[in-house]
Formats: C-alpha cells, sequence, structure tokens
C-alpha cells in the first residue's frame, strides 16, 4: 500500500480485535512503534519530500477483552513536550513504557514541522508549571500561561 499525500496529523488504528462468526478475540501481540522519527518516505507514491518524519503525541491504550475492557491514555504536552498518563480521573506526568506495545489501540503522530495550535477547550487555572515562552517554527513567542486553554 502507498499513500500519495501524508496529512499533518497522522492516526494509526491498530486492529486490536478479531470478529469471526459469533466469537470475538482480542489480540495483545506487541505492536513497536516509535515515539520520534517515524518515517514514511518509502510508503509515499506522490511527490517525493525527504523530511516526511513523525513524532508521537498521543496513545490510547485498551486493558482487558473483547467484551469488556478499560481505556487509558498518554499524552504529550503540546508546548513543553512532557508526557502525562490519563486514567480515569487521575492525570500523572508519566512517559509511554514497553507494556504499551501490546496496549497501543489507536496512535496519534504529528508530522515534524507542521504547526502546531493550542486552542480551545477546558480552561485550567493551575498553569504555574508552564513555560512563559515557546519555539514554534524557530520562532520564539512569549505566552501567558494563565491564558492557555487545553482539551480535556
Amino acid at each position: 500500500m502507498t499513500v500519495w499525500r501524508y496529512p499533518d496529523t497522522l492516526i494509526v488504528h491498530l486492529k486490536r480485535f478479531v470478529f469471526h462468526e459469533f466469537s470475538s478475540t482480542k489480540i495483545d501481540n506487541p505492536v513497536i512503534f516509535p515515539q520520534k522519527n517515524l518515517q514514511l518516505t518509502e510508503f509515499l507514491s506522490g511527490p517525493k519530500n525527504n523530511d516526511l518524519q513523525y513524532d508521537l503525541y498521543s496513545i490510547v491504550c485498551h486493558f482487558g477483552g473483547s467484551n469488556s475492557g478499560h481505556y487509558t491514555s498518554y499524552t504529550r504536552h503540546p508546548i513543553n513536550g512532557e508526557w502525562f498518563y490519563y486514567n480515569v480521573e487521575t492525570m500523572t506526568q508519566s512517559v509511554p513504557k514497553d507494556e504499551e506495545y501490546s496496549s497501543g489501540y489507536v496512535l496519534f503522530y504529528q508530522k515534524l514541522g507542521s504547526n502546531v495550535k493550542v486552542t480551545g477547550g477546558v480552561k485550567y487555572s493551575n498553569c504555574d508549571k508552564l513555560p512563559t515562552t515557546c519555539c514554534i517554527d524557530d520562532t520564539q513567542h512569549d505566552i501567558d500561561p494563565t491564558q492557555l486553554d487545553f482539551y480535556s
């Protein structure tokens, strides 16, 4: 399979469930996926772009079987790059571990060099740990952390 043109945001859905007649099974086989520099140039059938690389910014994980289970996620902060783990009502700072290769279900990648915008959503008032400047497209921007909105 080849792709003519890749999007700025690439969403990869891993087939973790097999349905056959009246039964279903969950596939827990590890799928190794890179967190940085996913290179897709070899699968491009359109105009060649040597800078076609993606960085992982979120993982949806599934624990359990095909009839029931629990979803969690890891997400990389869009400004400071730190990873956070979300599980029901808790959020902890944590980098994805090797175990996620067996539970990863949906992977979200951002093309390197594409514009990233932080917009809308739920406003958090406890933003005192965020940096006061960030770099987007190699340009430094001043940030007032109390004015940032993030999706929850």
